[in-house]
């Protein structure tokens, strides 16, 4: 039986010893997260039973999470991109969390937003020094907000580059497997591009692929800290080369 994982543009496709190999690899992490459930679908295969939608859902994530081989091969291919690591963001750390809290003190606070904060400057410094596109900034200012919301600024967008509103999201912990756009504040100001990013458990900043305005809708919302949020599995995003090419050859 063989099983094809889609991560971001890639098929990988796995044969049976394989999923066993990668299986057992995190049955026997300590403190793993989804190891119960590895462990589950470990047992299944042994049964020479057939995997259900959720353990292939199950096997996607934690490829995505926890292998190194799917790095690198993404690496190789050109479709991520390391942008930094933890260790740099944190020498930052007091500057990027008081860039953070003219952003929104309490959400920023609780979910480690100053590492978002650093996502997005690794991310325009990418776009300048790397890959020499020109692009425009925004000033944050403030405007009326809804009772849903906090009262800080809401950017229009992080990047402007030609006609392309571009907003930068990041998981900042190596278990996050969604970025959170909130559903407010997307729905009134779209963009019209959303880099995804991440940081894993090798401590690197990843840049992932990105989502048009129009994907975020398909997903579903939660609540948190008094606001609702997309759930947008960043697997899923579109892979960036040919759209960073698209972009370079705009400006």
């Amino acid at each position: 039986m063989n099983v094809v994982i889609k991560i971001n543009c890639e098929n990988f496709e796995f044969t049976t010893e394989n999923l066993r190999e990668f299986l057992r690899y995190i049955c026997n992490m300590r403190g793993a997260r989804w190891r119960k459930d590895a462990c589950d679908i470990l047992a299944r295969l042994d049964r020479e039973e057939n995997l259900t939608d959720n353990d292939k859902r199950i096997l996607r994530e934690l490829y995505f999470l926890h292998s190194e081989d799917l790095r690198k091969q993404m690496l190789e291919r050109g479709h991520w991109v390391v942008l930094g690591n933890k260790e740099d963001a944190e020498s930052r750390k007091k500057e990027l969390k008081r860039q953070a809290e003219s952003y929104g003190e309490h959400r920023y606070n609780i979910d480690n937003g100053w590492l978002g904060v650093y996502a997005e400057d690794k991310v325009k410094e990418y776009f300048k020094k790397k890959l020499k596109i020109s692009f425009e900034e925004w000033e944050s200012k403030m405007i009326e907000k809804e009772l849903e919301d906090w009262i800080n600024n809401v950017d229009e967008f992080d990047i402007r580059i030609s006609d392309k509103t571009i907003d930068v999201k990041c998981a900042t912990e190596p278990h996050y497997i969604e970025i959170t756009p909130k559903v407010n504040v997307e729905n009134r100001i779209p963009k019209d591009i959303y880099i995804a990013t991440k940081f894993f458990n090798d401590g690197k900043l990843y840049l992932i692929g990105y989502f048009n305005h129009e994907d975020l809708t398909r997903y579903p919302v939660t609540r948190r800290y008094g606001a609702r949020y997309y759930q947008v599995k960043i697997y899923d995003a579109k892979c960036i080369n040919e759209f960073l090419l698209e972009l370079k050859n705009a400006t």
